[in-house]
């Protein structure tokens, strides 16, 4: 009885001289609980500025590089989903609902950075999202390959897109990336990423009383309006 006495007695004890410390002992603990970063909340990260001079070089498979046209690959770093990155080939158009033929030549842009990056995250607008006559019109990309090289070896991932409805085809969707490695381990960077358009949702003929009847029909285009690219802040 004795020893039951004393053991509640230090219980007590220890619990008043514990409390005033319980928030701390929270803030330490939220801090091993890890929640992946989403487009919708990066959770710190830090994107990248690809139009800015010294930080990457763009390259891509078809249309141009930089120009006053909407359709060029700079144009998928403006912010604006109205504009981005149009290839030049054009859709099949013998089914509706096929995608691109194995045959046609794959579209590829390549983002080459200054210095290796700790990407954490990569984040893009699907088609053009400018209203929905233009989304629904143009191609949109179904399926993209994304690889990341480090200068000696390279690891891809085949991930999906969605075709979204009208009130959110200015979401941004997030591009799969390698496995992440154990929180303690050390974030690995790359100097390279390459997004290649396996295939494409097709568009379709749109009315819009505003515009004639050539207006209405599918641009045969597929368009990448954003890209966006996060990395961990440096620590």
């Amino acid at each position: 009885m004795a020893v039951q006495l004393v053991a509640t007695s230090l219980g007590v004890v220890l619990t008043i001289l514990v409390a005033p410390f319980a928030p701390l002992f929270d803030q330490m603990l939220s801090r091993w609980h890890y929640a992946e970063p989403t487009c919708e909340d990066p959770r710190g990260l830090k994107m990248l500025d690809l139009r800015a001079e010294g930080e990457a070089t763009v390259e891509v498979s078809s249309g141009e590089v930089w120009s006053g046209d909407s359709r060029s690959a700079m144009h998928a770093f403006d912010g604006r989903p109205g504009s981005g990155w149009v290839p030049e080939t054009l859709s099949a158009r013998d089914d509706d609902a096929a995608a691109v033929s194995a045959e046609a030549p794959k579209d590829e842009i390549v983002l080459n950075f200054t210095s290796p990056q700790p990407i954490a995250l990569v984040c893009v607008v699907n088609g053009n999202a400018s209203d929905w006559v233009s989304y629904m019109r143009a191609d949109r990309v179904r399926t993209v390959d994304i690889s990341f090289g480090d200068g000696e070896q390279e690891v891809s991932h085949r991930t999906s897109l969605r075709t979204l409805p009208e009130h959110e085809i200015q979401n941004r969707q997030d591009l799969e990336l390698p496995a992440p490695a154990a929180f303690w381990a050390i974030k690995p960077s790359y100097d390279r990423v390459s997004l290649r358009l396996s295939d494409r949702y097709l568009g379709s003929q749109v009315a819009d009383s505003n515009t004639g009847q050539d207006a209405d029909a599918p641009t045969r285009q597929v368009m990448l309006a954003e890209v966006e690219v996060w990395v961990h802040p440096e620590q």
